[in-house]
């Protein structure tokens, strides 16, 4: 009897010690869970955002192309505007040179 009256004490005791253990298993494995789909979802966003971003990068490196496109169009069109600039001025000064001898020869 003296065996009896300490065991059952005891062997509530490992009982509530086992259930207390299978519910925080039970939570651990809930929490652990719950972790899983939070990091999914982090990982699903994170993926999107990495995709916008090479996208984002890939449209700034064509726009930064195509400015140095029409940098290089726009130089090439400033030269030719002023070769023809020298040009003309070269034709009104050759005018204006005719002109004055003919008004020399006209007044004569």
């Amino acid at each position: 009897m003296g065996m009896a009256s300490w065991s059952m004490p005891l062997l509530s005791l490992l009982f509530t010690l086992l259930a207390l253990s299978q519910t925080w298993t039970y939570n651990l494995s809930q929490q652990l869970v719950e972790t899983r789909q939070a990091l999914q979802a982090s990982e699903v966003t994170l993926n999107r955002r990495t995709a916008e971003l090479a996208a984002a990068t890939a449209e700034q490196v064509a726009a930064k192309a195509k400015t140095q496109q029409l940098e290089g169009e726009n130089l090439m069109f400033m030269n030719k505007l002023n070769e023809n600039r020298a040009e003309l001025t070269a034709d009104l000064e050759a005018c204006n040179a005719k002109s004055a001898k003919l008004q020399e020869s006209a007044s004569k």
